[in-house]
């Protein structure tokens, strides 16, 4: 069983400088790279489509699900990671962004700072992990997931270290790691556990 990870494609929000919220649509380039991503998947056997029920996690999947001629559903696991509802499209020369900025500085190996206390910790997110890697190793079907950077990001390490060493390396880790806006990564699961065999190519959009 194989898993297509496929972050969103460019928002309006990163274009202007803002902070990206839950209703962040897709910019003209997204929507350009989103018709490249489909053009790419459609090369891979693809038996399912999962999105966030974020806007732009959304206008990828509607627009690769059309190009693939293949329905999607949404999951209300895929998400980002929530952050506190005072960041959401403020700019990111704000002062408010540039505290947040800091103090996560200040806390890179805190697995359970929030800022202002709102939103998920890195502990809660790495808890909608698990489950979420337990809900789809039950599938039998190669699937395509449509979701976030920091959400997938943490899911692939999630289905990757062994539950007992998540605590020590899991911030390490995830510091080390970066995914593009429109990158597909690839999953495998077999018998002896899951394998990262593909990530964040980004090889579709030169054309």
């Amino acid at each position: 069983m194989h898993l297509y990870l496929v972050r969103h494609a460019d928002s309006q929000a990163s274009e202007n400088g803002l902070a990206q919220s839950p209703d962040t649509p897709l910019s003209k380039k997204g929507k350009k790279q989103a018709l490249l991503l489909a053009k790419r998947l459609n090369q891979e056997t693809i038996d399912s489509i999962l999105s966030s029920n974020w806007s732009r996690g959304q206008e990828t999947a509607e627009i690769i699900s059309k190009q693939l001629d293949m329905k999607f559903s949404y999951r209300d696991d895929l998400y980002e990671k929530e952050q506190s509802q005072k960041l959401y499209g403020i700019a990111k020369s704000s002062d408010i962004y540039l505290n947040h900025t800091l103090e996560l500085q200040d806390n890179l190996e805190n697995l359970d700072w929030k800022f202002m206390q709102e939103g998920e910790s890195f502990r809660d997110l790495i808890t909608r992990c698990n489950n979420l890697k337990k809900s789809l190793e039950t599938l039998k079907s190669d699937t395509l997931v449509v979701s976030h950077g920091i959400l997938l990001r943490s899911f692939i390490l999630t289905c990757l270290l062994p539950e007992n060493s998540i605590e020590n390396v899991f911030m390490h880790l995830f510091r080390k790691t970066h995914l593009d806006n429109a990158s597909i990564s690839i999953l495998e699961k077999d018998d002896s556990g899951w394998k990262l065999t593909l990530f964040n190519d980004t090889s579709h959009l030169r054309g």
